[in-house]
């Protein structure tokens, strides 16, 4: 798995999580986000990499956004981040994938949590 072990492992914790605080199934889940229940397995058990679309889908049926995710991806304070460099790739993937309008909405949400 490499460098990006530790982060698909808290991303795979937090995505179960949240899952089973919805009481949702893996296969309701799965169903809802167009994906097989042995893919979300994969997902949920750190074992796979996520796309930025499939990410996607999973925040909606999880009824997060992608400030949701990105809370509860910091560390605490006086902990180290578990993959800045893999962090910083999904978000540049998502920021050159993003139409202009969708642009500002990030740069206006990124502002107020200032």
């Amino acid at each position: 798995m490499g460098a990006a072990a530790p982060f698909r492992r808290q991303l795979a914790s937090i995505l179960r999580t949240r899952r089973e605080e919805l009481h949702l199934s893996q296969e309701a889940a799965a169903a809802q986000c167009e994906m097989s229940p042995r893919y979300l397995r994969s997902l949920e058990a750190g074992r796979s990499a996520v796309s930025v679309e499939t990410l996607g889908r999973l925040l909606a049926a999880l009824d997060w956004v992608w400030t949701d995710i990105a809370e509860k991806l910091s560390p605490e304070k006086g902990e180290a981040p578990a993959a800045p460099a893999t962090m910083h790739r999904l978000l540049d993937r998502m920021w050159n994938k993003a139409s202009p309008r969708e642009r500002e909405v990030i740069k206006r949400v990124l502002a107020s949590l200032q």
